[in-house]
């Protein structure tokens, strides 16, 4: 395990033709709008300057174009409900976010889930992390692990590739279909004041 570069990150992102992530706090970063990726950036990086928060709200908006065009990346989201509900930004920003969630299950290549809190301890036992595959194995493939201060780990023992992949896996399962997920999304958004 080595600590990653958002730089590495960025360079598998580009490569990979598949990605698996699990989010038990945020919304996937390809699938933030501008305003919910500012507010997260703002918080996450309160050392940042203005500029420097800017061109990283702008490298987020870039990276959701690998989701359209000729070859787009296959994305597979699983998020908590927690990730819906948490106020990113304030109920207005929430709002669009919930309204822009509700297009992405209109994108073949974008399978977007949730896990309810009635799903229980299933979903609390792990932190967020992303598989990069560019084939159809893990033998291509490498992972990025988040901490909780903001660092992220670079995985590519096969191993670790195994677990992670059973790991999304299980909470796949414990995740809603997409159908019931976007229920979900309407639903809080109809309760934020």
């Amino acid at each position: 395990m080595i600590c990653a570069s958002y730089e590495t990150f960025l360079a598998y992102e580009a490569q990979a033709r598949n990605c698996l992530e699990f989010q038990p706090l945020l919304i996937p970063g390809q699938l933030q709008t501008e305003p919910y990726a500012r507010a997260v950036t703002e918080q996450s990086f309160l050392a940042l300057g203005p500029d420097q928060v800017d061109d990283l709200v702008e490298v987020r908006m870039q990276r959701q174009k690998r989701l359209c065009g000729d070859s787009p990346l296959v994305l597979d989201a699983v998020v908590t409900e927690a990730a819906l509900r948490l106020q990113v930004g304030g109920p207005e920003v929430m709002r669009a976010q919930l309204r822009h969630l509700r297009r992405v299950f209109e994108l073949p290549n974008v399978t977007f889930r949730v896990i309810p809190y009635t799903a229980g301890a299933r979903a609390a036992i792990t932190g967020a992390f992303t598989l990069f595959a560019s084939g159809e194995n893990l033998s291509d493939a490498a992972a990025f692990t988040e901490a909780a201060d903001n660092t992220t780990a670079f995985r590519d023992e096969a191993l670790v590739l195994r677990r992670l992949n059973r790991l999304f896996k299980n909470l796949s399962r414990a995740a809603l279909s997409a159908q019931d997920s976007c229920e979900l999304l309407e639903r809080i958004e109809k309760e934020l004041v």
